[in-house]
């Protein structure tokens, strides 16, 4: 929708790990490093009734759990390090 990016958590872990390594990175985050550091950044939505960084969404008749990324936030820090590494 036009407020939310909806991401598979283990999915978009995994990704993160792959440019990590792709990247020669020497370490990776955790999962929940990454979570912790998507919620510092304000750029993820959290459910706070379980105190986790995934939600529930009906997605096709089922309710799954998902990132719920903030789309301005996440365009808004794409936006910066694109002039972060224009300098």
């Amino acid at each position: 929708d036009d407020a939310y990016l909806y991401l598979m958590p283990r999915r978009a872990w995994a990704a993160v790990l792959n440019r990590c390594l792709a990247d020669g990175s020497a370490c990776c985050p955790t999962q929940r490093a990454l979570y912790k550091g998507l919620r510092l950044l304000g750029a993820i939505a959290t459910d706070e009734t379980r105190g986790t960084a995934t939600k529930a969404k009906w997605i096709d008749g089922h309710t799954v759990r998902a990132l719920w990324l903030i789309r301005d936030e996440v365009r808004r820090l794409l936006e910066q390090r694109g002039k972060d590494e224009s300098t």
